[in-house]
């Protein structure tokens, strides 16, 4: 049994998190919360298309698109950039410094693009944004 629609509506809900997260200025969990959608999107997407996704990082599973729906360098940039908050985030002292309000926010809505779409959509539909 395939369950690429369970991932789906998870991320959906973990997106929905972060932004409930960022709007209570709680951006470390936005952050994480942020990651947590991608992971998922991206897994359900694999899965769509008969895959088999392994793995937390954002980067690989992006990397693992099915053909037609390969990820461009910014997505894979974007993906990068969510990795890094994939533990330290969860952590007071994951980071060297406090990262400001605005870092927090750019990183938590770095997949924005992906709510839009169905992991079986054409190419363009399913984005990791930059």
């Amino acid at each position: 049994m395939n369950r690429w629609r369970d991932w789906w509506d998870q991320a959906h809900r973990d997106l929905g998190h972060a932004e409930h997260s960022v709007a209570a200025a709680d951006f470390e969990w936005a952050a994480f919360a942020a990651q947590q959608a991608a992971e998922k999107a991206l897994k359900a997407l694999i899965m769509a298309h008969g895959g088999d996704p392994f793995g937390h990082s954002v980067t690989s599973l992006a990397e693992a698109a099915p053909a037609g729906l390969e990820a461009s360098p910014a997505e894979i940039e974007a993906a990068n950039r969510l990795d890094k908050h994939y533990i330290p985030s969860r952590y007071p002292n994951g980071f060297a410094r406090l990262i400001d309000r605005h870092g927090w926010i750019s990183l938590g809505t770095s997949i924005r693009g992906t709510e839009q779409a169905e992991p079986g959509a054409r190419r363009g539909s399913v984005r990791v944004a930059a």
